[in-house]
């Protein structure tokens, strides 16, 4: 898939690949990823379906103080239930957050106080460059298969998203990849193997790379 000149593509994908293989299926075969518009009334039937699993909250810190209020309570008594319920119910969800870095401003002391373990996650520019590597390489698999098609990146356009600064950081940086294959795609609807080659890239990003840096 990727063009290596020193023939190292192809080790590294499966290195890169054996990789996210051990972080990703535990978790995402029963986890629900949630909207910052989660609130209180629709949390508990997200537990109940959540029992023995994963459930990941994004954006937690955007979430309302009384839904906020209710998920701390939740991890106190591991127990959830209507105002007024006398019985709760019982569920053994794991909670996984994530918060924009002002975390203080915006989450319920109450709920702090209940978070055992806080990850501090390096952007994607202060990532190291066999992360990044990994993860553009990811995002290019999974192109392949949502297209059904032979994907070959030239090395200009890897060394483009290698040094490209994505504001948005890993979120930013796959939805470029997806652009830049649909631009591929369009160009060469009938052929079996798809070459992405700069003049694919967003315009938005041709016009903030070096073009010439890159041969």
């Amino acid at each position: 898939m990727y063009n290596n000149t020193q023939g190292e593509g192809n080790k590294i994908w499966r290195k890169a690949e054996e990789k996210l293989n051990e972080c990703t299926t535990t978790a995402i075969s029963n986890a629900l990823h949630l909207s910052r518009n989660l609130t209180s009334q629709y949390l508990n039937g997200l537990l109940e379906k959540a029992d023995q699993g994963v459930l990941f909250i994004s954006n937690a810190s955007s979430l309302g103080m009384e839904c906020q209020k209710k998920i701390a309570e939740y991890l106190e008594r591991r127990a959830y239930g209507n105002p007024g319920q006398k019985e709760k119910k019982l569920s053994r969800a794991r909670l996984i957050f994530s918060v924009t870095p002002e975390l203080h401003m915006h989450m319920n002391k109450e709920l702090l106080t209940q978070i055992p373990v806080v990850c501090d996650i390096p952007s994607l520019q202060n990532r190291r460059p066999e992360e990044k590597e990994m993860l553009i390489m990811k995002f290019f698999r999974d192109e392949e298969e949502a297209l059904k098609r032979d994907i070959q990146v030239s090395n200009q356009v890897f060394r483009a998203l290698m040094d490209y600064l994505f504001q948005e950081n890993i979120s930013q940086l796959k939805n470029c990849i997806k652009v830049i294959c649909a631009n591929a795609f369009f160009r060469q609807e009938n052929e079996k193997k798809m070459k992405v080659l700069l003049y694919h890239l967003p315009e938005s990003m041709l016009a903030q790379t070096d073009l010439e840096s890159l041969y």
